[in-house]
């Protein structure tokens, strides 16, 4: 049937107070953290394809996302990126329905109505957009999880609003608009964000998602369901950082900058002042260069 700009199949009527859960990529993923989260949490619950978009050259530009070739056998055949919607059935709680929702290049307005469209013909209830960031935070602390449920923000595990907000001002996603769109729906809109350490950014942050899927479960009462894939997924990320570990020791500038990423950290989290003194020149310069090289790649992204 169609629906908007997708074709999905007639399951999605027959979805039981179905959730979303989203990824947005190439915006927001950093570390693949959306992109490996979903793909866990589709295999833990056993997913199926739901749809995806007829005519996806309508809304992206294929020399940005390359169609790629593969072969199954001796057949060669064409992958043309799309955003794909698949779902799984639970014997308790909501069913969940997945977007790996790629970011127009054109006719963005159409391609949100449809995400809308599809979205209110399968009754969810609440949309969650999984996220990550780089930003000022050591690797050798837990990596924290934010949580946004419409305006609030939100402790994971209490679901206690708190107090810290953001303001932040700069470059965004069109797609950022699809947020009020739902709730005008009566849809809640809802994020899990994530920070990873910008002095080194792996293609693929297991531990970030690592912490991603462990905020999912808690958050959305999947716990059970990914307990398994998350403990793969934090030995993995494991030995990643240890290895990160012996870089910035090897460093004496990045060990002293890690240092004052620690004591922002533990002053954030703790309600504490850093210990010390102010950032010395030399780390508040070495700071000052990496938010302009982190300015530069965002930019170049956009």
């Amino acid at each position: 049937m169609r629906i908007g700009a997708f074709e999905v199949n007639e399951t999605i009527s027959a979805l039981r107070d179905p959730i979303a859960v989203a990824t947005l990529r190439p915006w927001i993923d950093a570390g693949n953290v959306g992109t490996l989260t979903l793909r866990r949490l589709r295999n833990a619950l056993g997913a199926r394809d739901l749809g995806e978009l007829v005519k996806p050259g309508e809304f992206f530009d294929f020399t940005r996302y390359r169609p790629t070739v593969r072969y199954d056998g001796e057949e060669r055949e064409f992958v043309i990126p799309n955003t794909r919607i698949s779902y799984a059935r639970r014997t308790e709680g909501p069913d969940v329905l997945f977007l790996d929702v790629l970011e127009p290049q054109a006719h963005a307005e159409e391609y949100m109505e449809s995400i809308v469209e599809l979205l209110s013909a399968a009754h969810v209830k609440a949309h969650w957009r999984l996220g990550a960031w780089f930003g000022g935070v050591p690797h050798s602390r837990p990596l924290r999880v934010s949580m946004s449920m419409g305006q609030r923000q939100m402790d994971v595990k209490t679901r206690r609003e708190v107090r810290r907000t953001t303001r932040y001002e700069g470059p965004t996603s069109i797609m950022s608009l699809l947020g009020p769109q739902l709730e005008a729906r009566g849809i809640e809109n809802n994020a899990l964000m994530l920070q990873l350490p910008h002095y080194v950014q792996f293609e693929d942050d297991h531990s970030g998602a690592a912490a991603m899927l462990e905020a999912v479960g808690t958050a959305l009462g999947l716990s059970s369901d990914v307990a398994e894939a998350i403990v793969g997924m934090k030995a993995r990320g494991e030995r990643q950082y240890e290895q990160l570990s012996r870089m910035v020791a090897a460093d004496a500038d990045l060990s002293r900058a890690v240092e004052s990423f620690e004591q922002i950290y533990d002053a954030e989290h703790d309600d504490r002042e850093p210990e010390g003194s102010a950032l010395s020149p030399e780390i508040e310069r070495f700071l000052g260069e990496v938010v302009r090289r982190i300015d530069d790649g965002q930019d170049r992204d956009d």
